[in-house]
């Protein structure tokens, strides 16, 4: 063997001393490959929860918004059904004093005076009935309304209920009117026959500036329970919002 060659043979091996450098720097490599992937996708999944929170957060506060505006559109509607209740009220009792005043007591005064045979005490009272405890009653039930709203300084918090449950025994006068109702409007129609009578009632209209005959103000009371159960129904609906 030449001497050239051993030297050739002697620095072969440091050949091979390489490999394992290069192997680590291949796995350094790996390893920072790895670790940026491993970071972007826990900053990925970071985004992603993030991102879930964020729509969390936005649905619960779009709840609270919609349960707010809910609670604010039943709190108007329940203060637009006590105004109504409150307004509709007072129409009613300015029509019944209207009867009394400008029917009643002129077809009273004509019976007192005897002037007329057809018509008769008995004929007067089978005609109004009880009306009067019926004017009665309302009056004073509208003044308990209109107390209870200032009370409670909303007509929306007002107890409504409250003050129905103390007027419930009085609103039985009621039944008695209906149940002569029937008789009234007999009497009505046969004294509106009379000549004179009829010039009365025709006075009574005009002086009452509401161009309603007199039929039309007794069937008030007889119409006037189905709307206080309209209104009730309506108040009701909207009131565990303030439990």
């Amino acid at each position: 063997m030449r001497p050239g060659n051993e030297e050739e043979v002697a620095t072969s091996p440091s050949l091979p001393q390489a490999k394992p450098k290069m192997r680590m720097r291949i796995k350094v490599r790996d390893r920072l490959y790895w670790k940026q992937v491993w970071c972007q996708l826990m900053n990925f999944r970071n985004f992603q929860l993030f991102f879930k929170l964020f729509l969390i957060q936005k649905k619960i506060k779009n709840c609270q918004t919609c349960q707010q505006s809910k609670q604010a559109e039943m709190l108007n509607n329940r203060k637009q059904a006590v105004d109504e209740l409150l307004q509709t009220e007072k129409n009613y009792i300015i029509s019944l004093a209207k009867v009394k005043m400008f029917f009643m007591i002129p077809l009273q005064e004509l019976y007192l005076k005897k002037q007329y045979k057809d018509f008769t005490e008995e004929d007067f009272d089978n005609l109004f009935g009880n009306l009067t405890d019926v004017v009665l009653i309302g009056t004073k039930f509208h003044k308990e309304l209109l107390h209870e709203v200032e009370r409670a300084k909303n007509s929306a918090q007002a107890l409504i209920g409250k003050v129905v449950a103390e007027k419930a025994e009085e609103f039985l006068s009621y039944a008695k009117y209906m149940g002569s109702f029937d008789t009234a409007l007999e009497v009505l129609g046969r004294i509106q026959k009379k000549k004179e009578i009829a010039a009365v009632l025709k006075d009574a209209v005009v002086k009452s500036a509401g161009g309603l005959d007199l039929g039309s103000y007794l069937i008030m009371p007889v119409q006037r329970l189905p709307r206080y159960e309209v209104n009730y129904t309506h108040i009701y609906i909207y009131i565990y919002i303030y439990r």
